[in-house]
């Protein structure tokens, strides 16, 4: 017996509408998507009396009747109903909980009566002052930071309690190199959670946690941040490591993160980021609708032509994944078309379409609040059970549409993007930005073949399961790969497939006649 307390931190599974590997990891053989680095974090904050065990519950079943003296949650709002369940388990065998992360920080008067413990803010000071309370039997109802955290110095996640084996179930892990954005998005709660100031980690921290993940045998790596490209400079330094660290590699690693548009702006920085590995950008397009943009102060995406800048990302062989968000006062019944007109220009294939969501936080929140148009995402839930942890909640009336059509001309879009023939024009579209390129061939982007297991079973399910369609619509992409010169063209083949079948499935799922839905009247 080693005589020390155990701590048990708990990831909660994702809402069944917004977990994409509930429906693709028969392909990609992995349970989850990256392994939780916020929890890891945590662990690295305990002080070392301290037994600490992570569980996320998408990977491995909770043992509610495990003996623990303490039991720590944490997630997004989308796994807001997963941790309540958790929550109310351990509560009701005596079990004390503390809740903390964005959703709690943003929102404690939703959680405080569900926890023992809420942690608001950054942990880094206020969670070892907590546990020293809870030693002592002292400890607060409640945790506050009301500072920003210096990164200079951050803690080496602690994944050590975590198995090989399991592992082995994510599809990747997570690198967090800044907080904040520069930006004020009307509908953003990051300048509320994470600032306005840009805050980085020391370089040779990051590449510490790139190197640590490769060792575990993930080499997805998803840099966890608002905007990484705010400030370019320290980041074109941080891409040149990446990049000469990566060359060194047997299996190089490929990296996913979030900018903003105006990184087309940068040919040095586009350049770096291609060469680094870092070929899958996350960007918030949100609308083509000016007026909206400036309603929402995303005055960054008024600075450039939308059109261009996409294109210029596609040419140094960088795909672009994007959101599109529906319902800003200036959004009126003509929106559906002109997102899709757009979506189909720009040639992005993946796109997610949401509804403009006054979330936790944001300035739009109280704006929409003292105009009497607030739904509060509690009565949202009520109302929608079903759908109650998707990202689709309607937490707003539109000025100019109902809630009804609103919900009708998003199902129709998502139906006009994420059908086949629509789908693979805008597939096709950044094959031929990368192939007209003036840079093809002068970037040394990483290799990226197809992951072997991946490809079989997906071999497998096209030669066995799925529908002539989906057949055709595979080989229609494989020959797209095979015309190409991209590095990563059969992966980018493959991965794109999968996220047409998700889409669809995830379309059908929620209306079963998802192709006959008629525009909003």
């Amino acid at each position: 017996m080693s005589g020390k307390r155990k701590l048990l931190l708990v990831w909660p599974r994702m809402g069944a509408a917004t977990n994409e590997f509930d429906r693709l990891s028969r392909f990609l053989n992995k349970r989850a998507a990256f392994l939780p680095v916020s929890l890891a974090t945590i662990a690295a904050l305990t002080r070392p009396e301290w037994e600490v065990r992570i569980v996320d519950e998408a990977v491995q079943p909770i043992d509610f009747d495990e003996p623990v003296d303490l039991v720590g949650i944490s997630g997004l709002i989308t796994q807001g109903r997963n941790a309540l369940r958790i929550a109310r388990e351990f509560s009701r065998r005596g079990v004390k909980v503390v809740w903390g992360g964005p959703a709690v920080s943003l929102a404690p008067e939703r959680f405080r009566d569900h926890a023992d413990v809420l942690i608001i803010g950054e942990a880094e000071r206020i969670w070892p002052r907590f546990l020293h309370d809870f030693a002592r039997g002292t400890h607060a109802r409640e945790y506050r930071e009301t500072d920003r955290i210096d990164l200079s110095a951050p803690p080496m996640p602690d994944y050590s309690s975590i198995p090989q084996a399991v592992v082995d179930q994510y599809f990747g892990g997570i690198v967090q190199c800044s907080r904040g954005c520069p930006y004020n998005c009307e509908f953003c709660a990051v300048p509320s959670f994470g600032g306005r100031r840009m805050r980085y980690k020391p370089i040779s921290a990051i590449m510490r946690e790139i190197e640590r993940l490769h060792s575990m045998g993930l080499t997805t790596i998803l840099l966890a941040d608002d905007n990484l490209t705010a400030k370019p400079a320290h980041v074109k330094a941080l891409l040149r490591e990446i990049r000469d660290w990566n060359r060194e590699q047997n299996k190089p690693a490929s990296f996913v993160t979030q900018v903003s548009i105006d990184i087309a702006k940068d040919e040095t920085l586009l350049e770096l980021a291609a060469e680094a590995g870092l070929t899958r950008l996350v960007i918030g397009i949100e609308t083509p609708n000016e007026e909206s943009l400036k309603e929402t102060n995303k005055l960054q995406n008024l600075e450039a032509d939308l059109l261009e800048s996409i294109r210029r990302i596609h040419e140094h062989g960088i795909i672009v994944r994007s959101v599109c968000m529906i319902g800003f006062d200036h959004d009126d019944l003509s929106i559906f078309r002109q997102q899709r007109d757009f979506i189909m220009r720009a040639g992005i294939p993946a796109v997610q379409v949401f509804p403009l969501q006054a979330v936790d936080g944001s300035r739009l929140k109280e704006r929409i609040i003292a105009e009497g148009r607030y739904i509060d995402i509690v009565d949202a839930i009520r109302q929608d059970p079903e759908h109650a942890d998707a990202a689709n909640t309607f937490t707003l009336v539109p000025k100019n549409m109902t809630i009804d059509q609103l919900r009708q001309g998003m199902a129709w879009l998502r139906w006009q993007l994420y059908d086949t023939e629509p789908f693979l024009h805008r597939l096709r579209t950044f094959f031929a930005n990368y192939e007209g390129s003036p840079k093809k061939g002068k970037l040394r982007i990483p290799g990226r073949p197809a992951d072997l297991d991946m490809t079989w079973r997906v071999a497998r399910y096209v030669l066995s399961e799925a529908s002539s369609a989906d057949r055709k619509a595979l080989w229609r992409m494989i020959g797209f790969a095979r015309r190409s010169s991209h590095p990563q063209r059969y992966m980018l083949a493959i991965t794109n497939f999968l996220a047409l079948l998700h889409f669809q499935a995830r379309e059908r799922a929620e209306h079963a006649e998802s192709a006959t839905i008629p525009y909003p009247a």
